[in-house]
């Protein structure tokens, strides 16, 4: 038989080498795996092992032939495959528009190229040795460089919040409007607050008094754009809004990450929360502060830490949102004379409370009485708490006691 004569499915045999037709209609040298009367001939290709072995048909029209010489066949996959004009620039070499790829093959560099002119079905994989050296030195800087992108984008992936990851594609005006809503959340809380406040008689610290739930991860990104906006927009607090209203941050709890971020402020406290439950109750004060009837005065303070807690893998998901504060009180103590001493109440075994925040709570309790005083003043109310207030270091009164500057500020 004469070389490049179709073959018939009579004259195949298993192990016989001749040449194939591939998907692409282009002849390579091939060996012969089965042989299927309706099927024809499932071939293996001789060069490319890596390629799947391919079902081809045998006759007038099939894709089996008698093999021809390389240099027939380099010269026939250029005429076929490439043409002989477009991306032509001398006998065999054509221009190649990039490279796509880099792989090893049998211990030698390869790169996929892709030829001037023709389209990603004609990309070829082509040994070092064929392509430019500037073109290999373009393509591995470009990997080296991206390269780079992608670990500094992984690293700051790694630092994100998964809360601030979920919602870092949305635009401003809805970014604005998430913060508009966490108005409404913070009414909840407090509720919540003045729950956790009213009737108790013991100070403690870290008390979860509120969840959220379901919470997606928008919620509490607009929970805390609210928290900055109060502090630095209403309140016109001086310095830097972290010191009232800290960032958003991550911690690992179990197989579970958890997003949190801090009010420290009192004030920041009272303002997204006062005037939702004093309607409720007479004896709350903006959900912060409740008399109790033996004289004992609570507040919830801060800080509140909020918690977003993420179930599973899935950042877009609803999640709870739980909040904690720590209940601080007032206390009357009867002394060895019988006379009355007003101390602050903390729970000192489950939290470390410096000075400055021992102070910032003698001096939250003194205007969130005094405002109640007022209010209640207004409103004709004869029970209404005795406090008398001579200044930022005055002594003051309440139920009867007094509390000296001693007692205020040690």
């Amino acid at each position: 038989m004469e070389p490049g004569e179709l073959l018939q499915l009579d004259d195949v045999t298993v192990g016989m080498k001749l040449q194939a037709k591939d998907a692409k209609n282009n002849w390579y040298d091939a060996l012969v795996k089965k042989v299927d009367v309706e099927r024809g001939a499932q071939v293996s290709w001789t060069r490319y092992k890596r390629s799947p072995p391919q079902w081809c048909a045998a006759g007038e029209h099939g894709q089996l032939r008698v093999p021809i010489s390389e240099s027939e066949l380099t010269q026939e996959h250029e005429m076929t495959g490439y043409g002989d004009t477009t991306g032509r620039i001398g006998d065999q070499t054509y221009e190649v528009d990039a490279i796509i790829k880099k792989r090893h093959a049998r211990g030698r560099i390869q790169y996929r190229v892709r030829w001037m002119g023709w389209g990603p079905e004609y990309d070829e994989w082509r040994p070092e040795s064929d392509i430019s050296d500037e073109l290999v030195e373009a393509y591995e800087d470009e990997q080296i460089a991206a390269a780079r992108r992608a670990a500094r984008a992984k690293k700051m992936q790694k630092k994100q919040p998964w809360t601030v990851q979920a919602t870092k594609a949305e635009r401003s005006p809805i970014y604005e409007q998430r913060v508009v809503d966490a108005a409404h959340d913070f009414k909840f809380l407090a509720i919540d607050a003045a729950a956790a406040v009213h009737g108790k008689t013991q100070p403690r610290s870290e008390v979860r008094f509120s969840v959220l739930r379901p919470a997606p991860p928008f919620k509490m990104v607009g929970m805390h754009g609210r928290a900055e906006q109060v502090a630095r927009d209403d309140l016109e607090l001086p310095g830097r809004v972290a010191d009232y209203v800290g960032p958003i941050t991550s911690f690992k709890k179990g197989a579970h990450p958890v997003d949190f971020f801090s009010i420290a402020s009192l004030d920041v406290v009272e303002r997204m929360v006062a005037g939702v439950t004093e309607q409720s109750t007479e004896l709350t004060d903006g959900g912060v502060l409740a008399l109790q009837r033996n004289h004992t005065a609570m507040m919830l303070a801060p800080p509140w830490d909020v918690h977003a807690r993420r179930k599973d893998d899935k950042p877009f998901e609803p999640t709870d949102i739980f909040v904690t504060g720590h209940r601080v009180a007032l206390l009357e103590k009867t002394q060895a004379d019988g006379t009355v001493k007003i101390e602050l109440g903390l729970d000192e075994d489950r939290f470390n409370y410096d000075a400055d925040t021992r102070r910032a709570y003698k001096e939250g309790f003194l205007k969130a009485l005094t405002r109640l005083q007022k209010r209640a003043g207004r409103a004709g109310r004869a029970k209404a708490p005795a406090i008398d207030v001579r200044g930022v270091d005055a002594s003051w009164t309440w139920g009867g006691a007094v509390m000296t500057d001693d007692a205020m500020y040690a």
